[in-house]
């Protein structure tokens, strides 16, 4: 039996297309199931924004080691980063300047700070950041409604719980990153592609799918290569010539206006028509043989890192995407092999580009961040896996388990201060220490004070002992912070340790000041009305 396509399986007469809509209404969303639609959405948004206000301007760090970046500890609170650069773009959008000489958005894609502008001027720096809880709020109420035309509710609901909470949208939806953006642009374009396949009026639906596809040119270039699959499909689906076909001729024109301005920016701006689009760290050429010690290398090697490496690969960090080919081959199968292929092609085309762009594998953020538009496309084939038999959600809920472990809760469980864990927490309290942003100990007495900074050394807590040191000593330690942490660590949990040699007053007012025989330190800094320690 010939299988079928896309336009197939969901063109049916109107009179069908309409039994078939009015349905949707009265049971697909009416009553109870329109009663846990509103509670999905409510608590996907609730969850976003109450993470926002609860760390700001604290955000998680999951730089190893971020304290000894230049560029991090320059901005952190609570930039981390390039969201400093998104955030100084919607600034210059503020105050009417973008594109002026010496604005960032000469060098850096506009479309996220031009959209977190109105936010950025009522909530100052937090308002990027607010921005993206708003955009991967509305990113995962299109992937429901994009799911739910195509299996039935309850696992239209279970994925969409999924890719908000066991996927790094989670961390995203408290960053400033310009990314999520780019996965509302795609969720979006492939909504109303997908709707357009499946109405009498497509071009009206062609039209905006295309603009969709030629803003993602003003966040994440390569991603606007997504028309290239849809007008193949256009093309197999057009009668008598592709030219001629209205559909085509709307996507066309839709993606046009966009190209056409980010064509001449480029060129007036930079000097070239396509800025921000590729650059190859990694090497392409004969990929099997052994690279010198400096040279770059393979991208082969990129895209395990990418995908595989633990904890920042993108597979080992989302279990459940082991899965992904197989939900590919449901797909195809059920009769969706034309979005099937769209979504492959994308997603393919965004590891590729990713594992071989400007920031491969980074250590800012787990896996690379231009994986978050096409998290969406990984997870839309598991709804279909889900439905193929008991084997196959057996293994879907172990390993959404995981998922949700690793990437929903990893991100705030963290694993302490190792370098090669999600989250360093070390590094977060350390830039907050010196930048003198930490909580105050809440101790009363001398006695009590003493006692918090030894249960802290002894339960290897470095945010509370941090806070029981006077601002002075934070200063003297300034850039040694660990290795005095784990000195005193060991020492207060030796039988023998005695840690009033290392105390020279505790004043609650002041906080513990250290006194540490052979201490080196820097240039001495003291605080504004204060007298330098000699």
């Amino acid at each position: 039996m010939k299988e079928k396509t896309w336009s197939e399986v969901t063109r049916l007469p109107e009179e069908d297309l309409a039994l078939i809509s009015s349905a949707r209404t009265v049971h697909g969303m009416g009553g109870t199931r329109f009663a846990v639609f509103l509670a999905m959405s409510i608590t996907i948004l609730a969850v976003y924004l109450v993470m926002n206000y609860a760390f700001y301007p604290g955000y998680p760090v999951v730089t190893p080691r971020a304290e000894q970046n230049e560029v991090y500890a320059e901005h952190y609170p609570p930039f981390r980063m390039n969201e400093w650069t998104n955030y100084s773009i919607a600034k210059d959008v503020i105050d009417g300047r973008l594109f002026s000489r010496d604005s960032l958005a000469r060098r850096h894609p506009v479309g996220f700070s031009v959209l977190a502008a109105p936010l950025t001027a009522f909530w100052g720096q937090a308002g990027p950041y607010f921005t993206n809880a708003f955009i991967l709020w509305a990113s995962a109420l299109l992937f429901f409604f994009l799911v739910h035309e195509l299996v039935a509710f309850s696992v239209a609901v279970g994925a969409t719980l999924v890719l908000a909470f066991a996927t790094p949208n989670l961390f995203y939806a408290s960053s400033a990153f310009a990314e999520p953006l780019g996965q509302l642009l795609v969720l979006l374009a492939l909504f109303l592609f997908a709707r357009g396949t499946a109405s009498r009026r497509e071009w009206m639906y062609y039209l905006p799918a295309g603009l969709a596809i030629g803003l993602t040119l003003f966040v994440q270039p390569v991603l606007a290569f997504m028309v290239v699959p849809c007008l193949v499909f256009l093309a197999m689906e057009a009668t008598p010539m592709l030219w001629r076909d209205r559909g085509a001729i709307a996507l066309a024109g839709g993606f046009a206006v966009p190209l056409i301005v980010y064509l001449a920016l480029g060129k007036a701006l930079v000097g070239v028509f396509f800025p921000f689009l590729f650059a190859f760290p990694y090497s392409t050429y004969n990929l099997l043989s052994h690279r010198p010690p400096g040279m770059d290398p393979h991208f082969l090697f990129g895209i395990w890192k990418l995908l595989m490496d633990s904890p920042h690969g993108i597979v080992a960090l989302i279990p459940i995407l082991m899965l992904a080919p197989s939900g590919f081959i449901a797909m195809w199968r059920g009769g969706y092999s034309m979005l099937a292929a769209v979504a492959g092609f994308v997603a393919a085309l965004t590891v590729l580009t990713a594992a071989t762009g400007a920031v491969p594998v980074t250590g800012e953020s787990v896996g690379a961040r231009q994986l978050v538009p096409v998290l969406p496309l990984l997870i839309l084939p598991l709804a279909f896996l889900w439905e193929e038999g008991v084997g196959e959600r057996v293994w879907l809920g172990v390993l959404t388990a995981f998922a949700i472990s690793m990437s929903g809760l990893g991100w705030w469980a963290g694993s302490g201060s190792s370098p090669d864990g999600l989250k360093d927490h070390t590094a977060k309290f350390i830039l907050l220490s010196r930048k003198n942003l930490l909580d105050e100990h809440g101790c009363k007495t001398p006695e009590e004070l003493v006692g918090r900074f030894a249960r802290s050394l002894r339960e290897r807590d470095i945010h509370h002992w941090l806070e029981t040191l006077a601002y002075s000593s934070r200063v003297e330690i300034a850039g040694i912070e660990r290795e005095v942490f784990e000195s005193l660590s060991r020492r207060a949990l030796s039988t023998d340790g005695n840690l009033e040699e290392c105390i020279e007053s505790a004043e609650p007012s002041e906080g513990i000041r250290l006194l540490i025989p052979n201490l080196t330190v820097g240039e001495p800094q003291t605080e504004p009305g204060s007298t330098p320690r000699t």
